[in-house]
């Protein structure tokens, strides 16, 4: 699953018009996944608290970051099952992050509190 520029998985990304990453072994999540991982986090806390609806945390990203689709509207493309799958892995390998980034200063969600 590691590939790259030179490898028949970075040829493949190449053929379909884009470029590939290098990821040096293989880990839970994907890179990009990641790294977005935090503020996948706070965008959910922000609905939680009633801050912010979900089309307007998108839509603030796209602006602030020229992404295509943003966090929620990404979710949508890729599919619950699959999203919660790539967060779980990443939760069986780290569960440090989530104890210590998802709930500082919390003992439980806010939704169960």
């Amino acid at each position: 699953m590691v590939a790259g520029a030179g490898s028949k998985g970075g040829e493949f990304v190449i053929q379909i018009g884009k470029r590939p990453i290098m990821v040096n072994r293989k880990a839970a999540g994907c890179v990009i996944s990641r790294t977005n991982r935090p503020s996948n986090i706070e965008a959910k806390r922000l609905i939680e608290e009633s801050i912010a609806t979900p089309e307007d945390i998108d839509k603030g990203l796209r602006l602030a970051s020229g992404r295509k689709a943003a966090i929620f509207e990404t979710g949508d493309m890729v599919g619950l099952d699959d999203t919660n799958g790539s967060m779980m892995a990443c939760y069986k390998e780290t569960p440090h992050f989530y104890r210590f980034h998802c709930f500082a200063g919390r003992s439980k969600p806010a939704h169960i509190q």
